[in-house]
This record gives C-alpha cells, structure tokens and sequence, in this order.
C-alpha cells in the first residue's frame, strides 16, 4: 500500500531490532496502554505461563516484550514526529 500510493517509509523488523524499554512505554501510552499494544491472540501470548499474562508494573511489561518482541501487535507506524498509530 506504502509503495502503491508513494509513501516514503523504511521498514524495522523489531524481531531482530528489539526496541528500547523506553521506546515501549512511549509507544504504549500513545495508544492507549501495553494492554492495547500487546497481541493477545497470538500463539505467543496463549503459550505464556499464566503469571506472565498479568503483568503488574510497567517494569514487567517491560521485560515481558524484551523478551517476546513478537508480542507487540503489528503494523507500529510511527511517523517522522514521533505519532505512533496501530
């Protein structure tokens, strides 16, 4: 769609360049918390322990997505000033 209509992008695998604890928090509070930056459907999430299912902190959400990277629910855009959108 980016390449149909011309959009400039470049494109990160966060798999393989994790993204710091603070970029995390950054994009959690932009859309609306980790609860809604995380993919709960994936096979991921369902074969985690159920203690890591509730993390209490943000520390642990945190860790949790250092972690599991894959947890984060894909596409993250993120434009040149930093809006981040789903």
């Amino acid at each position: 769609w980016l390449d149909r209509f011309g959009v400039a992008y470049s494109f990160v695998d966060y798999r393989d360049n994790k993204p710091s604890p603070e970029t995390l928090v950054d994009w959690a509070g932009q859309v609306g918390g980790f609860d809604a930056l995380v993919n709960k459907s994936s096979t991921t999430w369902r074969q985690l322990p159920d203690n890591r299912k509730a993390p209490g902190s943000e520390a642990e959400w945190k860790l949790l997505l250092r972690e599991h990277p894959q947890l984060v629910r894909r596409p993250v855009v993120v434009t040149e000033d930093g809006v981040v959108s789903q």
